[in-house]
């Protein structure tokens, strides 16, 4: 409470306090250089997140007579970043969690799992790259697609309980030598 009344933003009888929006000039490691109606200033970053402050990015600043304190971002190109020390866990009971961007998502972790009753991508394109894959399906997997193309360098293997191929066209096997039995 005492940052706040020293500040002005929760108590309006404070004199010499005010809030304004700032264009950035320069950003510095734990200050930034802004103009705020044609003058420069330089503010504080006092959010409860990390923000890298671009020069054009647009803030809210507060001041309290003597200090400028960034308190929020208006229009921004910086990076946003949410750190903390232990686990992050995000719920939303009763509702849905979306992730939007413009660009890409990009998840890096020497470990991901997901977990769920029902699993759906959707995508125009689909590109799988792996060392290795070993999948495992416990009933039935369908594949429907218009055309099926298997490239393998080496040996291509299938063991069954029992092979159905049914083709209404040609059935074409190609090789230098074919084994049967």
């Amino acid at each position: 409470m005492e940052v706040a009344a020293r500040i002005g933003v929760l108590d309006p009888t404070a004199r010499n306090s005010a809030i304004a929006s700032g264009s950035v000039i320069e950003a510095g490691e734990k200050q930034l250089l802004l103009d705020i109606d044609g003058q420069r200033h330089w503010a504080v970053m006092a959010l409860a997140y990390r923000y890298e402050a671009l020069p054009g990015d647009k803030v809210l600043v507060a001041n309290d007579g003597e200090t400028y304190y960034v308190i929020g971002v208006l229009e921004g190109r910086g990076t946003t970043s949410f750190v903390a020390p232990g686990d992050i866990e995000f719920r939303a009971p009763r509702g849905c969690i979306d992730m939007v961007a413009a660009k890409s998502i990009n998840m890096r972790s020497p470990k991901f799992q997901v977990s769920s009753t029902t699993l759906e991508l959707v995508a125009d394109r689909a590109v799988h790259r792996f060392n290795s894959l070993d999948q495992w399906v416990r009933e039935t997997i369908y594949t429907h697609a218009g055309r099926m193309l298997n490239r393998v360098k080496e040996t291509y293997r299938l063991n069954a309980g029992k092979i159905v191929g049914r083709a209404k066209g040609a059935v074409k096997i190609d090789g230098d030598e074919i084994k049967l039995g």
